[in-house]
């Protein structure tokens, strides 16, 4: 094979790289989520001390700005008590 051909065929898989690469990113399906996550399991109830079974929502944060901890620590703060009621053990995080 001389270099005439092996620049051809170095040509040639060079073309077929980039018509991929093209196509992919043309084919290429984007999908972006408008709704929120609503993740639900049966092994975690919670009982608040404010809000009712009828509100979805029992945290408002309406009009609010950012405060220090030592202001944030004389405000009411809202409690939660989350038991797990499976008989797995099931973890779980609070942020």
């Amino acid at each position: 094979m001389n270099k005439k051909d092996s620049l051809q065929v170095l040509l040639i898989v060079a073309l077929i790289a980039i018509l991929a690469g093209v196509s992919y990113a043309y084919w290429q399906i984007t999908r972006t989520q408008n709704d929120k996550n609503i993740v639900t399991t049966g092994c975690f109830e919670i009982e608040s001390d404010i809000g009712t079974e009828d509100e979805l929502d029992p945290i408002r944060l309406l009009k609010t700005y950012p405060i220090s901890d030592t202001e944030g620590k004389t405000l009411t703060p809202f409690t939660f008590t989350l038991r797990n009621t499976c008989d797995t053990y099931a973890g779980y995080q609070i942020n």
